[in-house]
């Protein structure tokens, strides 16, 4: 496929995961074809998944895939970073190795980015599937979908109050997104945010005037929730919450460089923290849990001192 007539580049960020991944390819090439292209960056450390890998490619279409192998193993938001620079079209989306789209993923993006011409950053609705690719339930992502604003059309982010949306419950699936390069400018990922990094992205991009827009419906991402995911990993030893606590910080102060009190308010508060850590809390009394329970309750206790 030329390049240069191609509307979308399809990044798809590998560090390992070969079944996965075998998953995640098959359902982007099960999407019509369009003009749209994958691009595979390659940052996995280990030479039999490069191997395997490359196997899976070889199965599809030529010149709808482009390799790209980093030098050397970086960080995932680094190689987030880089399936944004290395692309070779204007609108870039990123699907997870360990994730999957469904049939009209494309198609929905690029319709979006038609309606949003101005848009810095496009997400796309998401449904959940398990280990095994099935539909799957989360309290978390359920409870999100309450948080979404209410209405018709598509979702605008670009003021006070969709910063203070997001603060309530980040109900954008990090996952589920697009980046038109030519709005996004030199803003990227934070390096040194491992897991937030994706609500310390959208809080700059709408504090600095650029702004968001979603579609309402249909889903059009599949987002695996795993044991093994990198989320579910420092859910468990707590990592996230001491990130997410820095990151609501930098936010607060970012809200109040700009005069927005109410979202100042909001990002001090870290009410969505507080109550992710109940829940947390009271999945370990009912385990009895005592000792993973003790940790949390003092975490609770510092996330209510003033900020």
């Amino acid at each position: 496929m030329n390049t240069r007539e191609t509307a979308l580049t399809i990044a798809v960020p590998f560090a390992g995961g070969i079944d996965y991944l075998r998953r995640a390819l098959e359902s982007i090439f099960a999407q019509p074809a369009g003009n749209w292209i994958v691009m595979f960056v390659d940052n996995s450390p280990d030479e039999d998944q490069r191997s395997q890998a490359l196997q899976l490619l070889a199965a599809y279409p030529g010149d709808r895939i482009r390799y790209v192998r980093n030098e050397r193993f970086v960080s995932a938001t680094e190689n987030f970073n880089r399936c944004i620079d290395l692309a070779q079209t204007d609108l870039v989306s990123t699907v997870h190795a360990d994730d999957e789209v469904l049939p009209n993923y494309a198609t929905e993006i690029l319709s979006l980015a038609g309606r949003q011409p101005d848009a810095a950053i496009l997400f796309v609705p998401v449904v959940i599937i398990g280990e095994d690719s099935a539909r799957a339930f989360s309290f978390v992502d359920w409870y999100k979908t309450f948080l979404v604003p209410r209405g018709r059309g598509d979702l605008v982010l670009d003021d006070e109050r969709s910063l203070r949306s997001l603060l309530r419950g980040d109900w954008v699936n990090g996952a589920a997104i697009a980046y038109r390069k030519s709005r996004l400018g030199d803003m990227r990922w934070d390096p040194q945010l491992p897991m937030i990094s994706d609500l310390d992205l959208w809080s700059r991009a709408i504090v600095s005037g650029r702004f968001m827009a979603g579609s309402r419906a249909p889903a059009a991402y599949a987002y695996r929730r795993h044991s093994a995911q990198t989320t579910a990993k420092s859910t468990a030893n707590l990592a996230r919450f001491y990130e997410e606590a820095r990151v609501y910080d930098l936010i607060a102060a970012r809200a109040a460089s700009r005069g927005w009190k109410s979202a100042q308010s909001v990002a001090r508060a870290k009410t969505i923290l507080k109550l992710h850590l109940l829940f947390l809390i009271a999945r370990d009394l009912v385990a009895r849990r005592f000792d993973a329970l003790g940790t949390k309750v003092t975490m609770l206790g510092s996330l209510s001192k003033p900020s």
